[in-house]
């Protein structure tokens, strides 16, 4: 085998190996006919239409309306899946959770005085994450402000937001019975080495103020990356593996295509909500970086697109179910031995 036919031969892997078997020798003879003696490289042009052609083979799917569109619903599936994946990979980078003693420091910086923090860690609130609440003891009338507590901060090499302010109703119980005021909500976020500090204190005149701080990872840089990059594989899979499916399928009996299609519309079925949220997450992440839309709810991260499908029982058992009956599908499509018949050269499988 010369050198040339190897790299036409090379080339020739981008297409589908049941069209390689029925085109291939014919193709590799027509390019060494045309290539003449004295080649031993295949011309970019060449090469390139023998990319171009492979893929556009693998992309193709079987005749009709329905097989197009289960190809674009089992690429959205797919795709969903694959953000999901790719912001849990990224979110594995995120801050480990500070101790208590960094905690105490955090809070008495944010409130300008020695605190004695009541700490409660909630690990895994959306899968990889965490947040940790911290409550204080109520401070005199008029011993916090905002503006001051943005100068600490800065110092200390946090990056603030600006402050937000807005009414409150609040309610207290006592011996007397439940009262209720009106006072003043403020909220700051700053955020330093890969975390994220929330501090709400409510003001009331006269009755003191009341602090409730939150700390949480920040969002890792390779999340958005990761999770676009496994979105669009994703959708590549997806169409792809219909595209298999669909040829390995075309020429079964009815009562196999019937009931594989069915296991795999209640596969889609299961997955069809976590995969429009999924979705819905990813885009609020794209639009939140690009400036068209949402950044984080008030500076917080936001959610990775994977809590779609574990942040609670129920999507989990969705997923697990619809995942099993997918699988199910595939393989029993591909263990489908085609019925007699002639050989079909565009198969994509």
């Amino acid at each position: 085998m010369s050198p040339l036919h190897r790299r036409y031969g090379r080339l020739m892997l981008a297409y589908p190996r049941a069209y390689r078997r029925t085109h291939g020798a014919e193709i590799l003879t027509t390019l060494m006919d045309a290539a003449g003696p004295d080649r031993s490289r295949p011309t970019a042009t060449e090469a390139r239409d023998l990319l171009l052609g492979g893929l556009r083979q693998r992309f193709r799917l079987p005749v009709g309306r329905l097989i197009v569109v289960a190809a674009v619903l089992a690429a959205l599936t797919v795709g969903a899946l694959g953000a999901g994946a790719g912001s849990a990979l990224g979110w594995t980078a995120a801050q480990r959770p500070p101790t208590d003693a960094a905690i105490a420091e955090i809070a008495g910086l944010a409130l300008g005085e020695p605190v004695r923090p009541d700490v409660s860690r909630q690990p895994e609130e959306h899968g990889l994450t965490y947040q940790i609440l911290i409550g204080t003891a109520r401070q005199g009338a008029g011993s916090w402000s905002a503006e001051q507590a943005t100068d600490r901060l800065r110092a200390a090499g946090w990056t603030v937001r600006p402050a937000r302010l807005m009414p409150a109703e609040i309610s207290y119980s006592d011996a007397g019975g439940v009262t209720r005021w009106t006072g003043e909500s403020v909220d700051l976020v700053a955020q330093r080495d890969g975390l994220v500090l929330d501090v709400s204190v409510t003001q009331s005149p006269g009755r003191g103020n009341n602090a409730i701080l939150s700390i949480e990872p920040a969002e890792p840089a390779p999340v958005l990356p990761l999770t676009i990059l496994g979105a669009v594989a994703g959708l590549i899979a997806g169409w792809l593996l219909t595209a298999r499916v669909g040829y390995r399928l075309r020429r079964a009996e009815p009562w196999q295509r019937f009931s594989i299609a069915g296991v795999a519309l209640v596969a889609g079925l299961l997955l069809a909500p976590l995969t429009l949220r999924s979705w819905f997450i990813t885009g609020w992440a794209v639009t939140a970086v690009t400036g068209s839309g949402p950044h984080g709810l008030g500076g917080r991260p936001l959610l990775g697109a994977y809590t779609a499908y574990v942040d609670s029982a129920v999507p989990v058992l969705l997923a697990a179910g619809g995942l099993l009956l997918a699988a199910v599908a595939v393989v029993l499509a591909l263990l489908t031995r085609p019925a007699a018949g002639p050989a079909e050269p565009e198969a994509a499988a």
